[in-house]
């Protein structure tokens, strides 16, 4: 406690004797332009600014590149869900097709109806296949 009231009571009486020009010259002093350190300090400090500028260019540039990656995947698995409904339907419609025409006709020959047989199970694989939604 005393150590820091002598030390802060030295403080002012240091700054109480001398003046404001001679602070201000003694601040001038230190941050001349004849100085080197002052002259390695302003240009590491532009080196730093424009680094960082090229680095927060760069990261937006990354996270817009990313964001347009996603939007364009998002619209791929849109599209490719709508066609998939479409084939859905287009199966479905086939199959009540043949079905109609099952039952609209007269019992035909034994091949015919072989055929008609593996295309219903052909069709209806494929409709098993693709998700409904």
């Amino acid at each position: 406690m005393m150590a820091e009231s002598m030390t802060l009571r030295g403080l002012f009486a240091v700054l109480l004797t001398i003046g404001a020009k001679e602070r201000w010259s003694a601040a001038r002093g230190a941050l001349s332009q004849n100085s080197a350190t002052g002259t390695w300090l302003i240009a590491f400090a532009i080196v730093a600014l424009v680094i960082s500028v090229i680095l927060v260019i760069w990261s937006f540039a990354k996270h817009r590149r990313s964001e347009n990656l996603l939007r364009q995947k998002v619209s791929e698995l849109t599209i490719t869900g709508k066609q998939l409904r479409r084939e859905i339907d287009d199966t479905r419609t086939e199959l009540l097709q043949i079905l109609q025409s099952i039952i609209n006709t007269e019992p035909p020959d034994k091949d015919v109806l072989e055929i008609e047989a593996q295309q219903i199970l052909t069709l209806s694989e494929l409709s098993r296949r693709l998700p409904t939604s």
